[in-house]
């Protein structure tokens, strides 16, 4: 049974002699032919909910915070290695498509964005001939996230064959994991230079 979202299961004296948990249509059908059917429910006064962070995890916390901000630094990446490289089909013309149309409050989110990736140093002013249109995607907590729509870029881009590992195997070889981190997933994109044009 669920309590809330989550499964509750109560083990019983009896031994398991081949009942089932009925979906409501089959409940449905079930009391229809007068078949014997149980139902119980379970009445909670209180819900205990979690005292708290894990002190050992706060522990942690406190000691590496300096690698774990709340927000990121504000400015470009440090220069690696290897910098992103975009490679076109040779003798295709630059994309430039025309911008969406946007409502208010998407502009206002537009400029807001582009006023603080400007003020840290994400992005800088720049005369191209490319362009790729902008919209806007929900996120969960309502805020808009701003997705630049590269289609047309994509197109004319060399297409590099990587062998992708299966996502099954991936699986199994986090089988026995326990813990997982998304340390890089907030403005990945961002975390990664972009190779300087010619």
């Amino acid at each position: 049974m669920m309590m809330g979202a989550k499964p509750c299961v109560i083990p019983t004296l009896a031994g398991r002699t081949g009942e089932k948990n009925l979906s409501a249509m089959q409940f449905e059908k079930g009391c229809k032919r007068s078949e014997p059917s149980y139902l119980c429910t379970l009445r909670f006064d209180e819900i205990e909910e979690a005292s708290g962070p894990i002190p050992g995890v706060v522990k942690l916390l406190r000691e590496f915070e300096d690698v774990m901000p709340d927000e990121l630094p504000q400015k470009l990446p440090p220069k690696r290695a290897v910098d992103h490289e975009i490679e076109l089909v040779h003798g295709t013309k630059p994309p430039a498509r025309a911008p969406y149309q946007m409502s208010q409050p998407e502009l206002v989110e537009l400029r807001k964005q582009l006023k603080e990736m400007l003020e840290s140093g994400i992005i800088k002013p720049a005369k191209s001939s490319y362009g790729a249109p902008v919209l806007f995607q929900k996120k969960a907590d309502g805020s808009l996230r701003m997705c630049c729509d590269y289609r047309a870029l994509n197109k004319i881009t060399v297409k590099n064959k990587y062998p992708i590992p299966l996502v099954a195997d991936c699986f199994d070889r986090l089988s026995r994991a326990k813990y997982f981190t998304k340390i890089d997933f907030r403005s990945g994109y961002w975390q990664v230079r972009i190779k300087e044009g010619r």
